[in-house]
């Protein structure tokens, strides 16, 4: 909490995050290192400028581009302090809402980045968006699915297990790893993700047809039976969960 706090409060312009930027500049992921490059930008500091001219090169695309536009251009001086423009603002709003306005325009952003063909920047500001606005399930599933085509493999289950831990109750959240394990054909990785993805949903019948599918394709076709009957039963206008168990019935 305390590295998440420096790295807001240096990000809005305040310097007691300085310290905590600096640090999560070294050895943050990209999407913490975008949010400290435009702390340091922000709060001109000797130390920080020399330490984003050590950075050069970057390896990282996104980074490596704006760093040298940072160095380059304004501020590089104090801003006034956020909380002084605070009179300008009609109606000031609470911080939850106001992190829930960065989470979209970051959000927004990504789609712009998408149809230009910036995969790398559409995953630091996809992430960037998930660290004000964590419950946005959705938004897992999106940076994952495009470090995964990048071919980050480990760092999308990273970002997908991310979304479980910060949504411990979302059948949805489950989903999305139990389906990237079954997409990539790590059957047995996928199926407890999957069973609890296909226990708890209530509106949708999809989780029901992958978990079943991923038990067949552990040779577990008794069970695979018995969830396509469960998918009937709940959803009866599911023409794709009968014919799958009419399936399984014949070959019996």
């Amino acid at each position: 909490m305390r590295r998440r706090a420096g790295l807001a409060l240096c990000y809005l312009g305040d310097e007691r995050g300085k310290d905590e930027a600096d640090g999560v500049f070294r050895n943050g992921e990209v999407w913490e290192r975008y949010l400290a490059l435009i702390g340091m930008w922000r709060l001109y500091a000797p130390e920080g400028r020399a330490l984003l001219e050590a950075q050069l090169p970057e390896r990282d695309p996104f980074l490596r581009t704006l760093i040298p536009l940072a160095l380059q251009t304004a501020p590089w001086r104090p801003l006034p302090p956020y909380p002084s423009r605070a009179e300008l603002t009609p109606t000031a709003a609470s911080g939850a809402a106001l992190w829930e306005q960065i989470a979209d325009g970051l959000t927004l952003g990504s789609d712009y980045w998408w149809h230009r063909g910036e995969y790398d920047q559409c995953c630091v500001l996809l992430e960037t968006s998930l660290f004000f606005s964590p419950q946005r399930v959705e938004v897992y599933d999106d940076a994952a699915w495009l470090q995964w085509s990048l071919g980050r493999k480990e760092r999308a289950v990273k970002i997908l297990e991310a979304g479980i831990a910060a949504n411990s109750d979302s059948w949805l959240a489950h989903f999305n790893l139990g389906f990237h394990y079954f997409n990539t054909k790590r059957y047995a990785s996928a199926l407890p993700y999957l069973q609890y993805a296909a226990h708890h949903t209530e509106t949708w019948w999809v989780p029901l047809h992958i978990y079943a599918h991923d038990l067949e394709a552990l040779n577990r076709r008794d069970e695979a039976r018995q969830v396509w009957e469960e998918a009937v039963r709940r959803f009866p206008q599911d023409v794709t969960a009968r014919r799958n168990l009419e399936r399984l019935q014949v070959a019996e």
